[in-house]
C-alpha cells in the first residue's frame, strides 16, 4: 500500500493544475484563489511532515570526542575512529537501519558516507558527525557549509583545551544556520575534578565556562544553550555525577526527537483535513455529468436544426454574393485592355466612373458587409441567438456561470463569428487571386480590322475616285503627291467635313459596340465566377456548423476525461 501522504500530494498537484488551467468549472475566481491558497496551504504541511527524523550534525576540532558523544547519545558504540580514517574530508551519516535518508541529504553536494545502526535510543534521530573544523580548507570548507543547512540541530563541541581556538569561532560566523538551533558542548570537564578537589574544579569550570560565553557572545551568540559534560564520566557510571551535564544534554536532544514524533502524529489529523478539502470534488463531479449531459442535448438539438439553419444561410449568403461580392467580381475582372482604340478609351472612362460611383471596386471593400450592420449581420444574429439558447439551457439546469463561459469560449474558438468570417474573407481573397483575366487576342484582332477598314473609307472618299483610279494606274511619286494634295483640299471642303464626321461619328458609334460586346463578356464571366462561389460559400457555411458540432463533441470527450481524473481523486480519499 503506497504512503497516503505521498498520494495525498499528487491529488493537490493535480488539483492545483485543475484550477491553474480553468479545469473546475464550477468555482468562481474568488473560489478559485481561495482553493489555490489552500491546496498551497496543504501542501506545505506535508513538506514539513515529510522529514519525519531529526537530523543533528556534530561539529568540532581534532580530538574534542565528537564520536564519544554520540556514542553515549545512542547508549552504545555506533561511532568509532576507524569511520574517520581516512575519510576526514567526509560526512559520515548514523542511520538507524529502519529509518529512511531524508531526501535533502541525498542531494548534497558534500562528500558523505553512511553508516547503519541498530541503536533504538537513537532511530529517529540521524547523527551526522563532521569534518573537522580545523582540517577543511577551500572547496571541502563549502561543501560542508552547504550540508549544514540541511540540519535540524548543530552541536558544536569543543573541550577546556580548545575552546580558546579561533578558527572555531571564524567557522561559526560563516555557518548560515539559524542561532536558535546550535547546542554548544564542552567535553571533558572531567579534567577539572581530579585529585585537586570538587570545589577548586567548579571554580575552573565556572571560569572556562564564562569565557567560553564571552567568546560565543563576540561572535553574536548572546543567548548560547551551553552543556558541560564528560562522556567518561558518564559512560563509567549509571548516573553521571553533579557538575556533569549530560543527562541534561540527552534529555534536550530527545525532547526534540519527541518533537518530530509529534509532527508524524499530527499527520492523522492532516489527513481528515484534507478529506474534507477533497469534499468540494464531489460538487465537481455532479456539475461535469450535468453538463456533459446538457451539451449532448445542445449537440442533438443543433444536428437536427443543420437544415433550416442551412436554408436560413442561404438566402442571405446568394444575397450578400450577388449584392457585394459580384460588383466587386466585376471590377476585379475589368480589363479595357482588351478594348482598341476609342474602345479603349470609352472603357477606361467608364471603369473610373463605376469606381466613383459604387466606391466598393475590390476585394478589400468586401470587409464592410461583414460589420454588425453589414450584409452579413442576419447569419451573425443567427449564432448569437443559438449561443443564448444555449447559455439559457445551461441556466435551466442550475449550472454555475463558470460552464456557461468555458461553453461559449470553445464554441467561439472552434466555430466563432471572427472565425468564420476570417476563413470566408480567405477563401474569397483565394478565389480573386485566381481570378484570371482572358487573353483576348481574337477580339483586339477583329476590332483592328474594322476600324483598318473604316480608316480606309474614309481615306478613299477624300482623295476621290479619279485620283485613287490614276494613281492604281501609274504608281508614280508625282501621282501620289496629287493625291495627297487633292485629300488636303478635300478635308476642309464641305465632302470633307462631311467624311470626316461620318467618320467620326462611325467611331463613336464602333467604340460603343465594342464596349458593350466586352461589358458582356464581362458580366458572363463575372456570373459564372459567382455562380460557382454561391455553392463554395454555402458549404463553407455547412462546414462551419460542422466544426461547431465537432468541437462539442471533443468538448464532450475532455469532459469525460476530466470526470475520470476528479473521480480518481475522489477514489484516493
Amino acid at each position: 500500500m503506497g504512503d497516503p501522504i505521498e498520494g495525498y500530494r499528487t491529488d493537490l498537484d493535480q488539483i492545483q493544475k485543475f484550477l491553474s488551467q480553468g479545469g473546475l468549472f464550477s468555482f468562481s475566481p474568488e473560489e478559485r484563489q481561495k482553493l489555490l491558497g489552500d491546496s498551497q496551504k496543504f501542501l506545505q504541511k506535508i513538506d514539513r511532515l515529510g522529514e519525519s527524523f531529526l537530523t543533528v550534525g556534530f561539529l568540532g576540532g581534532t580530538g574534542v570526542g565528537k564520536s564519544s558523544l554520540m556514542n553515549a547519545l545512542a547508549g552504545r558504540e555506533i561511532a568509532s575512529t576507524s569511520h574517520r580514517r581516512p575519510h576526514t574530508e567526509k560526512v559520515l551519516i548514523y542511520r538507524h537501519e529502519t529509518a529512511s535518508l531524508p531526501a535533502a541529504l541525498k542531494q548534497t553536494t558534500a562528500p558523505w558516507s553512511e553508516i547503519l545502526h541498530n541503536a533504538d535510543p537513537v532511530r529517529q534521530i540521524i547523527l551526522c558527525d563532521l569534518p573537522d573544523f580545523d582540517s577543511l580548507v577551500g572547496e571541502h570548507r563549502r561543501h560542508v557549509l552547504n550540508f549544514l543547512e540541511h540540519l535540524d540541530l548543530l552541536i558544536w563541541v569543543t573541550s577546556p583545551e580548545k575552546y580558546a581556538d579561533g578558527r572555531f569561532y571564524d567557522f561559526l560566523k560563516d555557518v548560515p544556520k539559524a542561532r536558535e538551533n546550535f547546542y554548544f558542548v564542552l567535553n571533558k570537564v572531567d579534567l577539572f575534578f581530579g585529585e585537586e578537589g570538587t570545589e577548586k574544579g567548579y571554580d575552573q569550570l565556572d571560569r572556562v565556562t564564562r569565557k567560553f560565553q564571552e567568546h560565543l557572545y563576540d561572535k553574536g551568540v548572546t543567548r548560547p544553550l551551553l552543556f558541560s559534560v564528560s562522556v567518561t564520566d558518564a559512560a563509567a557510571s549509571q548516573s553521571a555525577s553533579p557538575w556533569n551535564q549530560f543527562p541534561a544534554f540527552r534529555h534536550q536532544i530527545f525532547q526534540q526527537r519527541d518533537l518530530k514524533e509529534i509532527l508524524a502524529i499530527k499527520a492523522a489529523n492532516l489527513d481528515v483535513e484534507i478529506q474534507q478539502f477533497l469534499l468540494v470534488l464531489e460538487k465537481e463531479v455532479l456539475y461535469l455529468n450535468a453538463f456533459r449531459q446538457a451539451l449532448g442535448e445542445m449537440v442533438l438539438e443543433l444536428k437536427n436544426a443543420k437544415g433550416e439553419w442551412l436554408q436560413a444561410s442561404r438566402k442571405t449568403l446568394d444575397l450578400w454574393v450577388e449584392s457585394d461580392v459580384k460588383p466587386a467580381a466585376l471590377s476585379w475582372l475589368a480589363d479595357p485592355s482588351c478594348l482598341v482604340g476609342p474602345g479603349y478609351g470609352l472603357g477606361l472612362l467608364m471603369l473610373d466612373w463605376q469606381k466613383r460611383a459604387s466606391g466598393c471596386s475590390t476585394p478589400d471593400a468586401i470587409q464592410a458587409s461583414f460589420r454588425e450592420d453589414g450584409s452579413l449581420a442576419p447569419l451573425r444574429r443567427q449564432l448569437q441567438r443559438w449561443e443564448d439558447h444555449m447559455a439559457n439551457h445551461l441556466l435551466r439546469r442550475g449550472l454555475p456561470a463558470g460552464f456557461i463561459q468555458e461553453l461559449e469560449a470553445r464554441v467561439r474558438a472552434v466555430g466563432g463569428w471572427e472565425g468564420w468570417v476570417g476563413r470566408l474573407s480567405d477563401h474569397i481573397q483565394m478565389r480573386f487571386t485566381a481570378l484570371e483575366n482572358r487573353k483576348c487576342l481574337g477580339f483586339r484582332v477583329r476590332q483592328y480590322s474594322i476600324y483598318f477598314l473604316v480608316l480606309t473609307g474614309f481615306l478613299i472618299s477624300l482623295g476621290g475616285r479619279t485620283a485613287w483610279r490614276e494613281l492604281l494606274a501609274s504608281p508614280d511619286w508625282s501621282r501620289w503627291v496629287d493625291l495627297v494634295a487633292g485629300m488636303t483640299e478635300t478635308i476642309f471642303g464641305p465632302v470633307g467635313l462631311a467624311a470626316l464626321g461620318s467618320f467620326l461619328l462611325l467611331q463613336f458609334f464602333l467604340a460603343f459596340r465594342f464596349y458593350g460586346h466586352y461589358k458582356k463578356s464581362l458580366q458572363r464571366r463575372a456570373q459564372k465566377f459567382i455562380d460557382s462561389l454561391k455553392s463554395e460559400v454555402q458549404r463553407l457555411r455547412e462546414d462551419e456548423l460542422d466544426r461547431i458540432v465537432n468541437g462539442l463533441m471533443e468538448f464532450d470527450q475532455d469532459l469525460e476525461g476530466q470526470i475520470t481524473r476528479v473521480g480518481a481523486l475522489q477514489k484516493r480519499q
